[in-house]
Formats: structure tokens, sequence, C-alpha cells
């Protein structure tokens, strides 16, 4: 009766953490932080940008403006980043830059790449990131096909007009920008994710480790401790 006292009760642990969102690490993934993101989230996994209000206004550039691209991963995955721009409202993308995943670095892990931003005016352009989710770094990068559920978005919208800020006061993207510190002398390795592949997460390769899990193993240890 004891054990079975404990089961009940760290079910009910379990199932609570799950409600507060505990055990749902992987439902965040990559997210814009320069220029901003439309939305400022990385949850978005469906194209082309998601479907969440935006609650951020349009970033002003300069056409043929060189900026500096910056980026965090919240939950570590094999693949890469690929940086993209619409000039026509989000209906065709061009490649910008493509920038490998890696290892090294605590999460949340800051990523940052310069680009050429293209010439001419634009009223209703759009920076896009993607993030692809492989099972390997060592595989091709970004892959022809992608895997179903394998994608996350993360957009900024941007503008040459600075009638489209209204009133807000906007800086240029230069001033926003945010470079990510030498990943060099970041030696700290990342913990692994959890969740299923319907959510993004463990791809073949990934190891299960999510902060849920590591919370319920824990107050596991706690209850068998108190039963003896």
């Amino acid at each position: 009766m004891k054990f079975s006292s404990t089961l009940a009760r760290l079910f009910a642990l379990t199932a609570t953490m799950t409600t507060l969102g505990v055990a749902a690490e992987c439902s965040a993934h990559a997210v814009l932080t320069s220029p901003k993101s439309r939305d400022g989230s990385d949850l978005n996994k469906s194209g082309p940008c998601g479907s969440l209000p935006i609650i951020n206004p349009p970033n002003l550039y300069t056409a043929g403006q060189q900026v500096t691209v910056a980026w965090k991963e919240t939950v570590n995955h094999p693949g890469c980043f690929v940086v993209e721009w619409s000039k026509d409202n989000n209906a065709t993308f061009t490649n910008l830059a493509t920038v490998k995943h890696t290892t090294v670095g605590a999460l949340p892990r800051p990523y940052s790449t310069t680009v050429t931003l293209p010439t001419g005016s634009c009223q209703n352009c759009t920076l896009r990131l993607i993030q692809h989710m492989l099972s390997s770094d060592a595989l091709p990068c970004p892959p022809a096909t992608p895997a179903a559920g394998s994608l996350y978005f993360s957009c900024a919208e941007m503008t040459t007009d600075p009638n489209r800020l209204a009133d807000m006061s906007m800086p240029p993207v230069t001033d926003m920008a945010v470079a990510a510190p030498d990943l060099a002398v970041m030696t700290t390795p990342p913990p692994g994710d959890g969740g299923t592949t319907a959510t993004g997460c463990n791809f073949p390769g990934h190891t299960a480790s999510s902060a849920g899990a590591l919370l319920v193993l824990a107050a596991a240890s706690s209850l068998l401790r108190r039963r003896r």
C-alpha cells in the first residue's frame, strides 16, 4: 500500500508539472533577437512566419545596408540555421546566409552572422530565420526536402519607409544588433532535449533528458526516501 501511495503521488506531481509547462521544454527552439522578431516567439512551426499575433513594429533599414543578424537557440538540435529575405510580403524568399549548428556553449546559445540586405525600397519586406533540425550535424544542411515537423520559423518585419512606423520610435537595425559572444570561449556542453517527434524534439540521434524529466526523477527519489 505504501508503494502504491508513493506511485500515486508521483503521477500526480508529474501531471501538475505538465500542466504548468515544466515538462514542455521542447516547446521552444530559436528566435531572432536582432532585428527584433515580429512576435517575440520561438514557437512557430508553421510557415512562412507562424500565426501568432504581431506585437513588434517593423524594423527600419537602409537599402543595401550590411547588418548583424542575431538569434538565440533555446533547445539544442543538430542541423543549421538559414537566414532568408522576402521582398513580396512573404510570397517568396531568397537565401542570405546559412549557419551551421554548434554544440559549444550553454543554452540559450547565441548566434550571429553578417548579411547585406538587398537594394531597392520596400514597405513589406521580411527577414526570416529558419531552424532546420536534423539527426546529426554531419548531415548536409539545409536538406533538399525537410522532414515534417523539422522546421521552426522566426520572422522580422522590415521596411525602408519611415511612415510605416507611424508614431513608434524605432532605431535602425544596426543600432539594435546584438553580436554573439565569442563561441570559442564557451565550453559548457549543452543538455539534450526531451519530448516527441510531434513537438519537434527527439529526432533520431537525440538524447531525451529534459528538465521536466530530471525534476520527476528527483521527486521520485525524495518520495522513495521518505517511505523508507
